[in-house]
């Protein structure tokens, strides 16, 4: 089992998985699979909702484990902390994307966006 920090691969039903704890993490690692070491990600699942989502990567059959292996230790622990703070540390994340049925947070952006339109508005036909 090769193991990083939020970021674990093994095999499962005679393929190699990468579980990966977070979105931004999952997008760097894919990158770094298909664009440095040539590794061909089969498909990817998502399990959970934001932000303590959980991507699975599936490779094709015949992936060698120990480049799965290469490819995690390739990116430092610190590297792979800081981008998963990315999703952790921004207070905007939840309002630039909202939980499912988070209407309290629809309602605010809806208000908000209401407020700016019609300021806008007023503003344009007082100019022009």
């Amino acid at each position: 089992m090769a193991e990083q920090q939020y970021v674990v691969a093994a095999y499962e039903n005679g393929r190699i998985t990468v579980k990966i704890d977070d979105y931004e993490l999952e997008d760097m690692f894919s990158d770094i699979f298909t664009e440095q070491f040539d590794l061909d990600v089969e498909y990817f699942t998502a399990n959970g909702e934001f932000p303590n989502e959980q991507y699975i990567l599936t490779f094709k059959e015949g992936t060698s484990f120990e480049k799965v292996q290469e490819a995690i230790a390739s990116v430092s622990q610190i590297e792979i902390e800081r981008v998963w703070q990315l999703n952790k540390v921004n207070p905007w994340k939840d309002a630039v994307r909202p939980r499912n049925n988070d209407w309290k947070t629809i309602r605010k952006l809806a208000f908000y966006g209401a407020g700016i339109a019609v300021l806008l508005g007023y503003w344009l036909f007082r100019v022009f």
